[in-house]
């Protein structure tokens, strides 16, 4: 348990010209759901994430990070699945970002015509030319044309009920009645929920056979433009995650580890 604690610590206060190696590979690291980890395997099956309950890690923004994990079907599959190691990434309150909170849709900041209060069903904006008309997206409110509102918190997700274009204002029926109310002139963009940050996918289609895979990420990201080469705005801890699309297929994954190094081990 020592030997523990002091891996963390060294991978939370990064020396000056090393690197540091930190696997995933105990039991306390995915406790949730109960017995999904056993004998060095992750048992990952109907679920569409699975996150490893270890403590948070601070990033580092200077330092560049490399996954790896490998993974195998258990399972003959009728398909082609895919799995992602992904990351859960959570703000310096330690509160997760979700992709809405940051996946942001081109060219559609507007605002709103009318005021809308708690209760309103009816949203109107000025200008809805390059909204995307699904009921599964987002609305994100307060907004800055610099996207330093990223993470932005203020987000109505996928409470769409109808989209009806009058002349170039777009107007906007609401399943659930508004809880927060929003001045005329209120800045909004188009937000989408998309996926989690995805550091690599593997294709699993055979039973048997081990696929290792890998892929890094450094730097934190400006917004704007979605990039999982980076973390995302905001992000000041991770968990590594397991992400895969809900079916009865077992897949098992295993050896998952990071390797950190600093801007001196990089160049």
């Amino acid at each position: 348990m020592k030997k523990r604690l002091v891996t963390w610590a060294m991978f939370g206060a990064l020396l000056l010209g090393a690197q540091t190696v930190t696997t995933f590979d105990k039991v306390l690291d995915w406790k949730w759901p109960a017995g999904s980890f056993k004998n060095g395997e992750i048992t990952y099956c109907d679920q569409w994430r699975i996150v490893s309950s270890s403590p948070m890690v601070r990033i580092d923004p200077t330092a560049q990070y490399v996954f790896e994990m490998e993974v195998q079907s258990a399972t003959a599959t009728a398909k082609p699945q895919r799995v992602a190691l992904t990351m859960a990434v959570y703000d310096a309150e330690k509160r997760e970002i979700f992709p809405y909170n940051i996946t942001t849709l081109p060219n559609t900041e507007t605002e709103l015509v009318e005021a809308v209060n708690p209760g309103d069903t009816i949203l109107k904006l000025k200008n809805g030319k390059n909204w995307v008309r699904k009921k599964f997206t987002s609305i994100a409110f307060n907004v800055k044309s610099d996207f330093s509102d990223l993470p932005n918190r203020e987000v109505i997700n996928a409470n769409f009920e109808s989209f009806k274009d009058n002349g170039p204002i777009l107007e906007i029926s609401l399943k659930k009645p508004m809880t927060k109310g929003y001045p005329a002139g209120t800045k909004v963009r188009q937000h989408l929920w998309s996926r989690n940050l995805t550091v690599c996918q593997v294709q699993v289609d055979s039973q048997g056979k081990w696929i290792s895979k890998s892929g890094s990420i450094s730097g934190i990201g400006k917004g704007g433009k979605r990039d999982d080469r980076k973390w995302w705005p905001g992000a000041v801890y991770f968990r590594p995650a397991i992400t895969s699309k809900k079916n009865k297929y077992t897949i098992r994954v295993r050896n998952i580890k990071v390797t950190v190094k600093d801007i001196n081990s990089i160049f």
